[in-house]
């Protein structure tokens, strides 16, 4: 069987209320040279009669039998993948008509980049998520938040990225978060400024379900990645580092100070060890400062 381009991997765990979209939204690319992994994750609702109900010989359906979870599921599917690309997917969004053939053309244009994001459309509003373009706003913004719309992700399948790029679910629903802050540091990673996905927000995503969880996962990930800083770094300073990531506003302006002489300590260990780009770092963390004021 000759090998797919692209592979899409997209995880299900009872979806069918827009599932049926998320599908068609992929057999209906302008790009038709793919392979469609659909990794049904112990769904007990009607997505498995959905998923059967396309005859479509470039859907390879895999069914886990019993709840792995999203990002198990998603490991299978990367495991599973033989395209010379991967692209993200999920059950709930819909994938614009010409989203793989224009990653796939900027890939090809350009070997030297890894990993391919894009912006996205809140569907049924004109809200765009407007996320950072280039490879060193993207590794800044990072030790922040996730800035990568994850369905948007085209992936090149080259053996070393599959080997790191697995999701740890050790972090269960910031997975994704964490996947990012490790694949910027050994691939490049870029957005492409154009809306290619129209994103879904309602109340069965992981973000509302388990928000809390998600944001104590997330932190949990900023503290891992002051790492790259090559600091020793105190619990005190850990809750500084967070309050800065945080954006909400202090009051006290002796936090306030142990805050800022945080963020110096966090630009002077950059100047030394250059893990980021310093000009860019110092604007974000001054952004970061006025937040708090």
């Amino acid at each position: 069987m000759k090998q797919p381009i692209i592979s899409i991997v997209m995880p299900v765990f009872n979806g069918a209320s827009y599932l049926k979209g998320a599908i068609s939204s992929i057999l209906n690319q302008t790009m038709g040279d793919f392979e469609f992994i659909i990794i049904n994750d112990g769904s007990t609702d009607s997505s498995t009669d959905i998923i059967r109900s396309f005859n479509d010989k470039r859907i390879i359906f895999y069914n886990c039998g019993s709840n792995q979870g999203n990002y198990p599921a998603r490991n299978i599917g990367i495991q599973m993948a033989k395209g010379k690309y991967i692209s993200v997917m999920d059950c709930d969004d819909m994938a614009l008509s010409h989203k793989l053939q224009s990653q796939y053309s900027y890939m090809e244009d350009n070997s030297n980049i890894g990993i391919c994001g894009s912006f996205a459309r809140i569907m049924g509003t004109n809200t765009i998520l407007e996320k950072p373009i280039t490879h060193e706003q993207i590794k800044v913004a990072l030790i922040q938040d996730n800035c990568i719309v994850h369905p948007t992700l085209l992936i090149r399948n080259s053996t070393s990225l599959k080997e790191h790029l697995k999701y740890n679910t050790r972090y269960y629903y910031a997975a994704d978060y964490d996947f990012m802050t490790r694949a910027v540091h050994f691939s490049t990673v870029v957005n492409l400024p154009e809306v290619l996905l129209e994103y879904r927000l309602h109340a069965k995503q992981i973000s509302n379900q388990f928000g809390l969880k998600q944001k104590r996962y997330a932190d949990s990930i900023r503290i891992q990645q002051l790492k790259n800083f090559n600091l020793e770094v105190s619990a005190k300073e850990k809750r500084f580092h967070l309050r800065l990531m945080s954006g909400f506003r202090s009051n006290d302006r002796a936090e306030f100070e142990m805050i800022l002489a945080w963020a110096n300590k966090l630009i002077h260990s950059n100047l030394r060890h250059r893990q980021y780009d310093h000009e860019y770092l110092i604007k974000w963390i001054r952004t970061r400062l006025k937040a708090l004021l």
